[in-house]
């Protein structure tokens, strides 16, 4: 039974990433009332694509962002040294739901066509110094957090290729998440060490022999 509850835990992991817990941007406090959560891939990577998928089967997106309120308030959610990795000479923080549609009228390289997975209107951006630049020729359609080396951690924007592979992103819900079976079994999976152990203790001092005490 053990072994299945680790092999379970093993697999939700894989699949969604250590799953943290939702964080509102409330209206009373200036926001949309959604809800937004990092997600890090807990030494492995994914893709833009696989992460958009891993929001949708968590009844989210991959996080839209229409003001520098919204900006700043998911960037605080990623600002650890957790959700950035060095690569070259940049910094690659999470993916966000940014992609650049080559069958729009208005696509152009490298600026033109972008678009969020939700289809709200791309009316707000944020991108770092020179970007998008297409990289070493691209070509790059993918948005995520990014700063160069050199440069203090913000919340600047970059263009990233479908190949390329990042530890983090961010899920987005319009609406407070219901826990499903699988956020459940993550949470399960980490209280199952401590509530292991408990049983183990207890089925082991159970079957200890009853001592007289002598004085």
């Amino acid at each position: 039974m053990r072994t299945l509850f680790l092999t379970l835990c093993l697999l939700v992991t894989a699949t969604y990433g250590v799953i943290g817990v939702p964080v509102q941007w409330a209206i009373a406090s200036g926001g949309n009332g959604h809800w937004y959560e990092p997600v890090l891939q807990d030494g492995s990577w994914v893709t833009w694509a696989a992460a958009r998928d891993a929001a949708r089967l968590r009844g989210g997106y991959l996080a839209t962002i229409s003001s520098p309120a919204e900006n700043a308030l998911v960037y605080s959610l990623v600002s650890s040294d957790d959700f950035w990795r060095l690569k070259g000479v940049q910094y690659n923080g999470p993916w966000l739901g940014g992609y650049q549609d080559r069958a729009d009228p208005a696509f152009s390289e490298p600026s033109g066509g972008w678009k969020w997975v939700t289809s709200e209107a791309w009316e707000y951006s944020n991108w770092g110094s020179g970007q998008p630049d297409n990289y070493l020729g691209g070509p790059q359609d993918y948005l995520h957090f990014w700063h160069a080396i050199g440069t203090a951690r913000a919340p600047f924007w970059d263009d990233a290729a479908a190949d390329d592979i990042l530890n983090s992103y961010i899920v987005e819900w319009n609406s407070n998440p219901v826990p499903e079976p699988t956020s459940l079994l993550a949470l399960l999976c980490g209280l199952g060490g401590a509530g292991s152990a408990v049983v183990r203790t207890r089925r082991r001092r159970d079957s200890e022999p009853l001592r007289v005490l002598r004085h």
